[in-house]
């Protein structure tokens, strides 16, 4: 049964139990075959192991001439030996070849090497003359020659379950010839902004209105996480447009994030529309976004976050990216972390986490651009760091040091 809107009059919630919360309501996402391709950033969610060797047959390393070491013997700058070609072997010749002893085979980086052949000789350490080929030093046994499987056995296990599937992985997957693999699919997300004055498709604003700019915001955050945008929309402050169009997102995703509307305005549409829902609105001790939401609606996961648009992204931070990672089997965190000293004081009380964009300086210092004045987007075309306090933490002078995120 459905259960009230809940809004908590109480002390703060800490961030750390709200990301609990919020934990609990995104569930890990199923898995499915994927070309390999199409896999790329996703988890596997089972064993690989090698259909083929790698190499699958044995190979010239180098351009060069294929021959038995032993007609090479003594061969010296004073007691040039010299062989004929009796063949040619491109890359990628049909059917296997053989090599008597006494000739040699004009051979090509990655071609198969002629049965009998027990080295290569590199084009650098050999003359030609017409069909002739002279060498004046003996060839070492299996000199250039990549033996078949001596990369990758058949049937090694070459990847594990919680492998990410960067790019190189994926080489050597298709290098082996696996073509599918089994992946956690990526978590689908749904964004929805909410405001009467704000405006997403036209360019051309009214008197009192503004161009939206949330939704479009955590959709860039959301790829940037490894996850997927199911939608990305805005809606008046009409509690039946925004029922009608949070169904069709949560039919649509795993996860809905809503910006705005959950204030004390006399305007807010997100509380009222969901107060027949199992959705929990309370103050986490945080700054800025203080205000946020919680629950589940038409059974899937709904995060409420303030419209400010550092809040919302704030909140994303510290709520949804976590959490958006490890329902799809991902590390929680990617990005490089530094610890860097403070290039200026702040001034701060404990008891909030807080969240500043940042710009890191030439000298290794870092110089924090929001705070209590400045909660916009306007430092964002400076910023190339995010700097994040806990609540324990007070006043800051130069020189101290926090650890910050790169954006």
């Amino acid at each position: 049964m459905s259960s009230p809107v809940r809004s908590s009059s109480a002390a703060l919630r800490s961030v750390e139990d709200h990301c609990a919360t919020v934990g609990g309501l995104i569930g890990s996402t199923p898995v499915r075959r994927s070309n390999i391709w199409a896999a790329s950033g996703l988890v596997l969610a089972e064993p690989v192991f090698a259909p083929a060797p790698l190499p699958l047959f044995d190979n010239s390393a180098v351009d060069g001439y294929a021959v038995h070491v032993s007609d090479l013997i003594g061969a010296s700058a004073e007691s040039a030996v010299s062989l004929p070609v009796a063949q040619h072997v491109p890359a990628g010749h049909p059917t296997p070849m053989t090599s008597a002893v006494g000739t040699v085979a004009k051979i090509m980086t990655g071609a198969p090497v002629p049965a009998g052949s027990t080295g290569i000789v590199p084009v650098e350490g050999a003359q030609v003359d017409g069909m002739q080929v002279e060498f004046d030093r003996p060839c070492d046994f299996g000199a250039h020659i990549r033996r078949k499987g001596e990369d990758v056995r058949e049937g090694q296990r070459l990847l594990t379950p919680g492998t990410s599937l960067t790019p190189l992985p994926v080489g050597l997957l298709a290098a082996v010839g696996v073509r599918s693999v089994l992946v956690h699919r990526r978590v689908r997300v749904a964004l929805i902004s909410t405001g009467t004055e704000i405006i997403y498709r036209s360019p051309v604003l009214g008197f009192g209105q503004v161009h939206e700019s949330n939704s479009v915001m955590l959709a860039a955050a959301v790829q940037q996480c490894g996850a997927e945008v199911a939608m990305c929309v805005s809606v008046s402050d009409s509690v039946d447009e925004f029922r009608a169009v949070l169904a069709t997102a949560c039919a649509a995703a795993d996860v809905v994030i809503t910006s705005g509307g959950i204030s004390a305005g006399d305007h807010e549409v997100v509380k009222p529309a969901l107060c027949t829902e199992d959705m929990e609105f309370s103050g986490v001790a945080m700054s800025p976004g203080r205000p946020q939401g919680a629950g589940r609606v038409f059974d899937t996961a709904v995060l409420s976050f303030p419209g400010n648009p550092l809040a919302a992204y704030a909140s994303f931070e510290f709520f949804a990216r976590r959490n958006l990672r490890l329902a799809m089997g991902l590390r929680p965190e990617e990005r490089r972390e530094v610890t860097v000293s403070l290039a200026h004081s702040i001034e701060r009380t404990p008891g909030r986490h807080s969240f500043h964009l940042a710009r890191s300086n030439s000298d290794g210092t870092v110089t924090v651009l929001t705070g209590a004045k400045r909660h916009g987007l306007g430092s964002a075309a400076e910023a190339n760091c995010f700097v994040r306090l806990d609540n324990t933490v007070g006043a800051l002078r130069a020189g101290d040091l926090v650890n910050a995120v790169a954006l």
